[in-house]
């Protein structure tokens, strides 16, 4: 997970953010599951720390082949980790299909805003 052993002796107030974030990551592969549900795993971290997160997620679902639902309100951080993507608004499947699908072609005007809002250099629109 990327921590020194000496976090075992640490509170989990005197822990950053991101620390928090890998140690209940950590807890939640202990247990080997075949889907890893993450609610906005990346909220309130920093951009360094966000994208260490997001590495490490990755390398862990190819090293122990697990399933993931990433729950975000920032599609651009789920682009390029995501093969599908469902958009939900009031318990509503609004739109979903393949990642870059969606991302190209939004059919909902949400879904046009979440982009807008999330994305700040949009390559897949050139």
């Amino acid at each position: 997970m990327g921590l020194d052993i000496d976090i075992i002796n640490r509170f989990p107030s005197e822990l950053s953010g991101g620390q928090l974030q890998r140690v209940i990551i950590a807890m939640a592969l202990s247990i080997k599951p075949r889907l890893l549900l993450l609610d906005e795993p990346t909220t309130a971290l920093d951009k360094q720390s966000k994208i260490a997160i997001l590495d490490l997620i990755t390398k862990l679902q190819q090293l122990d082949d697990f399933d993931m639902l990433f729950v975000t309100h920032d599609i651009s951080t789920v682009e390029n980790l995501c093969d599908k993507i469902g958009i939900v608004k009031e318990g509503k499947i609004l739109e979903d299909g393949n990642m870059s699908e969606v991302l190209k072609n939004p059919k909902n005007s949400y879904t046009k805003k979440l982009i807008d809002a999330g994305f700040e250099h949009r390559e897949f629109r050139k």
